[in-house]
C-alpha cells in the first residue's frame, strides 16, 4: 500500500511539474480553420480575414518595451469581439473584449 501511494505522489508532482513550465496556448475558430497563440499575424489575417479594427502602442510585455499591436475581430450579434495581441509579427494573447454588434466580420463565423 506504501508503494501505490508514493507511486501516486510521484505521477501527481510529476503533472504539477508539466504543468508549470508548459506555456498556455489558445487557439480561434474560423469556419474550419485554428489560429493559435505563437502562430503568425499573416496565418491569423489569411485565416479570419482582415481586422475590424487595429490598435498600435509600446507596452511592457516580459521586462522589455515592445511596440504592440492589437487586431480586433467583431464576430458580429450573437458573438464576441476578439483581440488578439501581436509581437513581433506572432500572436502572443487572445481575448475577448465584450459582445459583438451586427454583421460578422469574422471570416469562416457568422
Amino acid at each position: 500500500m506504501k508503494n501505490i501511494f508514493i507511486v501516486f505522489l510521484l505521477a501527481v508532482t510529476v503533472i504539477f511539474f508539466w504543468a508549470s513550465i508548459v506555456p498556455e496556448t489558445q487557439a480561434f475558430r474560423c469556419g474550419s480553420e485554428v489560429v493559435s497563440t505563437g502562430d503568425e499575424a499573416i496565418k491569423l489575417m489569411v485565416r479570419c480575414g482582415s481586422p475590424t479594427s487595429k490598435d498600435y502602442q509600446t507596452k511592457k510585455y516580459r521586462n522589455k518595451w515592445e511596440s504592440v499591436e492589437t487586431w480586433y475581430y467583431n464576430c458580429g450579434e450573437g458573438d464576441f469581439i476578439y483581440a488578439f495581441t501581436i509581437i513581433n509579427s506572432t500572436v502572443v494573447a487572445m481575448d475577448t473584449k465584450g459582445r459583438g454588434a451586427g454583421k460578422s466580420d469574422c471570416q469562416g463565423r457568422r
